[in-house]
């Protein structure tokens, strides 16, 4: 269970990666529109330029007319994305890595920051929880003609036990159906 409760907040925290780092690194991502863009190749010169000795990763293109330009460079000891004006080709900032926040929080959902190790806990978590899913699908399908009773609604004559299992079931599957709602509108 703590693992999966782990797994459910990074997990969700995760979904608001691109809300989360526009907040935080809103002075890197923010660039004024100027016109026309300097090519892609000018942009990653002007960081080579500042980092001769790096190798160029990645390059990301912003969003919008608005966003800087990321481009990820790595050497022997770090990994850095430089943020570059995507209309005058210059270095807006940097940012290690390793320090990012979404980094970690992706560290700590993929491998419980504890490595290979933690990746396998991961996984072992991941598929027990299917497990528990298909069990309790099973456990809670109603027996004989007891549609409403037991799913939509508790049965409250049907004993302490019963009783028990309704009070887990039925409000899962209200809470299972508006979420499925959210999800759809």
């Amino acid at each position: 269970m703590p693992v999966l409760l782990i797994l459910a907040i990074t997990g969700g925290i995760y979904l608001f990666k691109s809300e989360i780092e526009q907040f935080m690194y809103q002075d890197f991502y923010q660039v004024e529109a100027q016109g026309q863009a300097i090519p892609p190749s000018k942009q990653i010169e002007t960081v080579m330029d500042r980092y001769p000795e790096a190798k160029v990763d990645r390059y990301r293109p912003g969003e919008d007319t608005h966003r800087s330009v990321e481009v990820g460079i790595s050497n022997d000891s770090s990994s850095l994305t430089v943020f570059v004006n995507p209309y005058t080709g210059e270095i807006v900032g940097e940012l290690n890595d390793e320090e990012r926040l979404m980094n970690k929080i992706e560290e700590i959902h993929g491998e419980l920051m504890a490595g290979t190790t933690g990746d396998r806990m991961v996984e072992l978590a991941a598929c027990w929880a299917i497990i528990l899913i298909v069990t309790g699908i099973y456990l809670w399908w109603p027996k004989r003609n007891e549609i409403l009773w037991g799913i939509v609604l508790p049965r409250f004559s049907k004993g302490k036990k019963v009783l028990r299992r309704d009070l887990h079931a039925v409000p899962a599957f209200w809470i299972s159906a508006t979420a499925r709602l959210n999800k759809k509108s």
